[in-house]
């Protein structure tokens, strides 16, 4: 299990940070650092927590299987496209996006 960040997603919530202290800091000025790229299994819940709850979607988990890591990218592609077009509708409104997700 490797983690990756798009940098262009990510906005230093620091949900992820929240959820696996042990893999993830965020600094005061909102930069994130990845402490443990490829951690453990026994952090295995709580990085997908991080990945799942981030607000941005700019975190994914990458297996080792060429499969899963193909899975993993058209899922990462389709949150940030989901991401792009809640931004244009709140720019063309005036209005807000709440997004809820349930599980994947």
């Amino acid at each position: 299990m490797r983690i990756v960040v798009d940098r262009d997603l990510c906005q230093g919530h620091a949900s992820c940070e929240g959820e696996a202290p042990e893999v993830f800091s965020v600094s005061k000025q909102g930069d994130l650092t990845i402490l443990q790229p490829e951690p453990p299994e026994a952090l295995r819940r709580a990085a997908e927590l991080a990945v799942k709850y981030c607000p941005t979607h700019a975190l994914s988990i990458v297996e080792d299987d060429v499969e899963e890591v193909e899975e993993v990218e058209a899922a990462k592609a389709a949150k940030a496209a989901k991401a792009a077009k809640a931004v244009e509708e709140v720019q063309e409104g005036g209005g807000r996006v709440v997004t809820v997700e349930g599980e994947d």
